[in-house]
């Protein structure tokens, strides 16, 4: 596993601006660090599972303590989704504390449907 450095790095150039693992691994090919793009990508998700639902849980932890949460929707169309047409409408949700506070929680889910659970 990398260091957070890296991953923090890898993270940024992809979910902020937008940079697609292919041209990640040019970049460090440039550098020769030959990292493969599955390689980041496999990075991206165990910091997922290892780092980021947690501090996600944690934070739905403390946004459910709140007496009101702000929820809002925006529907979204998912391209080659296993088992669902492109054209199926999926919904993005915000959940949001609502006191103004020095550090709002902010949330988002992304589900197939609008079914409750």
């Amino acid at each position: 596993m990398p260091g957070t450095q890296t991953i923090a790095y890898i993270a940024n150039e992809r979910y902020v601006k937008g940079v697609p693992y292919y041209r990640l691994e040019k970049e460090w090919n440039i550098w020769k660090l030959p990292i493969s793009r599955r390689t980041m990508s496999n990075w991206m998700m165990l910091a997922s599972e290892n780092y980021f639902e947690p501090l996600f849980e944690r934070m739905k932890d403390h946004l459910l303590k709140e007496e009101y949460i702000h929820c809002d929707e925006t529907t979204i169309q998912v391209k080659g989704e296993e088992g669902r047409k492109d054209t199926t409408k999926s919904y993005m949700w915000v959940y949001s504390s609502v006191r103004e506070r020095e550090h709002p929680v902010r949330l988002f889910d992304y589900t197939p449907g609008r079914g409750g659970k």
